[in-house]
């Protein structure tokens, strides 16, 4: 993730205050990072056994009390994590590394900018292997993303359509760079299409 600079590389930038929301935070590498950059940090993850590595981390780099963990399935307000993407196949979530058999329960972003009291997220971003399509379900009231400054988005094909998900982000005024897992550029009809960065208009 660092030395390739998988969510940075087009040009979004960590913020140096203000809040970042972490979806799918794994052992909190991203999380960690942007605290230490100065952010106030949300890291969910739905594998419950990541919780304790996050929070660990969080302390050996002095940034505990700047991140906020929450063991949940990122999710739409209407539309359940539990049903889209890998986290919806039972066979694979049993063979998670850090999870456990009961899934923990769904939380939305407008639900998590509500309990923590957020008017802006600097920086979003979301790794939730296929779970994008919930968070950003067509069904879904998306008026929230008009609070979101930058966006880096792993796109899981598979799991859901890409063209409709993008629209729906440029609707909401985003600037959209489409990348391969080898940070090259593919167009939003690719079959390649891995990473979405997501940015708004450069003021003078």
């Amino acid at each position: 993730m660092y030395c390739r600079n998988v969510y940075l590389r087009t040009g979004l930038v960590m913020p140096t205050v203000g809040w970042v929301v972490d979806l799918g935070a794994n052992r909190g590498l991203f999380s960690v990072w942007a605290a230490l950059t100065g952010a106030r940090v949300i890291a969910v993850e739905a594998q419950q056994g990541f919780a304790a590595e996050i929070r660990g981390l969080a302390t050996c780099n002095g940034v505990a009390e700047r991140i906020s963990v929450e063991v949940a399935v990122a999710s739409g307000a209407a539309v359940s994590g539990t049903a889209v993407g890998l986290i919806a196949d039972d066979s694979l979530w049993a063979t998670a590394s850090h999870g456990t058999p009961d899934r923990p329960t769904d939380i939305s972003i407008p639900g998590l900018m509500s309990t923590f009291g957020i008017d802006c997220i600097n920086f979003l971003k979301m790794d939730i292997e296929g779970g994008e399509f919930a968070v950003l379900a067509a069904d879904e009231n998306l008026d929230w993303l008009n609070k979101v400054e930058q966006l880096a988005l792993e796109v899981h094909p598979s799991a859901g359509d890409v063209v409709s998900m993008i629209e729906r982000l440029r609707c909401h005024g985003f600037i959209i760079d489409l990348r391969n897992n080898d940070g090259d550029r593919v167009s939003v009809s690719s079959e390649s299409v891995n990473y979405a960065y997501c940015r708004r208009p450069r003021t003078a």
